[in-house]
């Protein structure tokens, strides 16, 4: 089946999960930051398409049949999650189709399809058991840095969201695309992927210093905007800019088969 429909029919298989998780995602919204992936995505994907890569067929067939069959596996998770009322459990299903869709649809390489694993929100209960701490390191990291920003009375209300776990979570995911995109080793990847999640959250306390800054002439209600969008923006810049002159010229020039 050609990428196009192919990519139309697990849209409309998977609607419910991505309904559920646009809807998480207005509900807690510092959890945005996942939304980076898709574009890390559409890069690998323009990439491979771009190099007009020869196939063999014996080696598209097998991709075709992965990807398949991880498509299916989606269909039948995300129908045991919402049978069952646990529709939250099916998220990863919409990870595990689009990793499908670009193995069978786009015959992309395994390694850059597994970035679909990103997609998944990052889940609150680490935040909540790991999160407090950090948040409360970023209001003395304020109060250090700020003049007339107390940490016993900080200008901005933070909750565990605030602790930067979801950006690190997707610089981590930048990380590996930037690795894919330059044709590294799994161990720089891995490196990659550290180096991401890092930046992840000197993005956060960036985000948390700007706003605890701009929080008296904004007012609260922008500031805390201002701190939901700035840590991802701020990551992209970090990323894409540090990475832009180690970029292949030419798209895909580095991009190994499936």
């Amino acid at each position: 089946m050609p990428a196009g429909p192919l990519a139309l029919l697990v849209a409309f298989a998977l609607s419910p999960v991505c309904v559920e998780i646009a809807r998480h995602l207005i509900e807690e919204p510092w959890k945005a930051p996942v939304l980076v992936i898709p574009l890390a995505l559409g890069w690998l994907v323009r990439d491979a398409w771009a190099a007009e890569r020869e196939v063999l067929p014996a080696t598209a067939a097998r991709a075709r049949r992965t990807g398949l069959l991880c498509i299916g596996l989606a269909v039948a998770l995300e129908l045991l999650a919402v049978g069952g009322g646990l529709p939250r459990w099916g998220r990863p299903a919409l990870a595990l189709a689009v990793f499908g869709w670009l193995r069978a649809g786009a015959l992309i390489p395994t390694a850059s399809a597994a970035l679909a694993s990103f997609l998944v929100p990052f889940p609150s209960v680490v935040s909540r058991a790991f999160g407090p701490s950090l948040v409360d390191g970023w209001r003395g990291l304020a109060s250090a840095i700020l003049p007339g920003v107390q940490r016993d009375a900080f200008p901005l209300e933070l909750h565990h969201g605030d602790a930067g776990w979801a950006v690190a979570w997707a610089g981590a995911g930048l990380g590996a695309f930037a690795a894919r995109r330059l044709g590294t080793g799994p161990a720089a990847g891995l490196a990659a992927m550290a180096l991401g999640s890092l930046a992840g959250f000197v993005c956060q306390a960036a985000g948390v210093l700007l706003a605890a800054a701009m929080s008296a002439p904004l007012g609260p209600t922008p500031s805390r905007a201002l701190l939901t969008v700035a840590p991802s923006l701020l990551l992209l810049a970090v990323v894409l800019g540090a990475l832009s002159r180690a970029l292949p010229r030419e798209p895909g020039a580095r991009e190994a088969h499936p």
